[in-house]
């Protein structure tokens, strides 16, 4: 699901260090001459605890020094009353396209990454980025993709246009027979041989896939050491089939049963009103020895296509919502009965009202909980932007949620080209790319 921002959080100024990785910590000499100097911001440094105002010196595009001393440089910016940080890192970026790249360059974000949903085949994927993204860049092999390939026989559609832009029901709601299964699971590989970061799963999106299908994938992605990135099975409440919370213990007892590790995406969303008892659930897992993560997106209302499984007969009671809690963004109106089954038919991407304010603000003020936009820039419209924007000033620093919850195959980790970077498992490996950076650093492939 694509997130779209309600809640209004007021912007935190934040001058990031996007080429730069915060590295050299000592004090460098008042004598020494720097290429550029940050005079009197307030530095972040996720790894050391740093919070405080310093001078920052930089040299050769890197940090040379971080120091109360007065620094000379060719070129002094003075950043009183901003924060200075390492570039941020979101792992639920949908949009994955040039003019993305720009707005999330200007939010601060250095490194995004399409997970939840992922992409088939990937090499594609990876080739149409290849020295032309702005910033860094990294992909799940989708399971969605994969399946829609299997059935469908078509790989023309990467990351969520499988969802968006296929309005055919055949392959999210037929079911794969046994012998398919084997080779479902080939296709997921040969993603992760192209160098996807983890598996994708949007579960919801693909009601025809069975418990078994699920849990040979997680045996998939343990085997190869890489996390599994999943959109439940189903959100909000349902007493017949035991809706988010049915969802959640379903992936981890896959992830119990296989040693795979598991990132829910998206809580709010998913858990919705029982979104408390989502976090109690990953807390106990993970206090019990399960690799368990999860993030939320700090705004009331989410954003998905129309005429898929979401909107399956019996959505009213599972989200708790109405048809006048769906907006249609082209002309701004709340769906009507009529609407809705026009636009279902038709094909749309709406916007659904529909997580309590009192649950977002809850949720993020939790420490389990990572945050990441779930953005999107559809025809270059600037949703993505605000989202990140609300992003970085419901939460601060996302890097520092990384480090704190520290997954084994998704933690956070120094990158010299681009501040900070995540390396999500050890299939995906780091390829330069030809954006524009200062000191010569480019952005590059996670």
């Amino acid at each position: 699901m694509v997130a779209f921002p309600k809640s209004v959080f007021l912007p935190l100024s934040v001058v990031l260090l996007g080429a730069l990785a915060l590295a050299a910590r000592g004090t460098g000499a008042q004598g020494e001459q720097y290429d550029l100097v940050l005079m009197d911001g307030r530095v972040l440094d996720p790894e050391t605890g740093l919070d405080a105002k310093r001078n920052v010196g930089i040299r050769d595009g890197r940090i040379a020094a971080v120091t109360v001393e007065p620094l000379a440089a060719r070129e002094t910016l003075a950043v009183a009353g901003l924060v200075v940080a390492p570039g941020f890192i979101d792992l639920h970026a949908h949009g994955q396209d040039s003019e993305s790249y720009r707005y999330y360059a200007h939010d601060g974000v250095t490194t995004a990454l399409e997970l939840e949903i992922g992409t088939y085949p990937v090499a594609r994927w990876y080739a149409e980025r290849d020295g032309r993204a702005l910033i860094n860049y990294g992909v799940s092999a989708g399971h969605v993709g994969a399946r829609r390939a299997l059935i469908a026989h078509d790989e023309s559609l990467p990351g969520v246009g499988a969802i968006t832009r296929d309005t055919s029901r055949s392959w999210t709601h037929g079911a794969l027979p046994d012998a398919d299964l084997p080779r479902l699971d080939s296709l997921v590989e040969r993603g992760l041989a192209e160098g996807a970061l983890g598996i994708g799963f949007g579960i919801a999106y693909t009601p025809g896939a069975s418990r078994e299908e699920i849990l040979r994938v997680f045996r998939v992605a343990a085997r190869h050491g890489v996390p599994c990135f999943v959109h439940l099975r189903e959100g909000g409440r349902d007493p017949a089939t035991g809706g988010s919370v049915a969802g959640l213990q379903e992936v981890i007892a896959d992830a119990a049963a296989t040693g795979a590790s598991l990132h829910v995406v998206h809580v709010t969303s998913m858990g919705q009103r029982d979104t408390p008892l989502l976090l109690q659930l990953i807390r106990g897992a993970r206090e019990r020895g399960l690799d368990v993560t999860t993030e939320a997106y700090p705004y009331a209302a989410g954003s998905t296509a129309l005429q898929s499984a979401v909107f399956d007969p019996g959505w009213q009671q599972r989200m708790s919502i109405t048809y006048h809690d769906i907006l249609y963004p082209p002309t701004g109106e709340r769906l009507t009965r009529a609407s809705f089954a026009r636009l279902r038919r038709q094909g749309a991407t709406v916007v659904i009202f529909q997580i309590p304010d009192s649950t977002v603000r809850q949720t993020l003020a939790d420490s389990l909980v990572m945050v990441a936009s779930d953005g999107i820039s559809p025809h270059g419209a600037p949703r993505s932007s605000a989202a990140r924007g609300n992003t970085r000033a419901g939460l601060g620093a996302l890097c520092a949620r990384f480090r704190r919850a520290e997954p084994s195959g998704c933690r956070a980790q120094d990158d010299p080209h681009a501040g900070s970077a995540t390396r999500a498992g050890g299939a995906g490996h780091a390829r330069q790319g030809s954006g524009p950076a200062r000191g010569g650093r480019r952005p590059h492939r996670v």
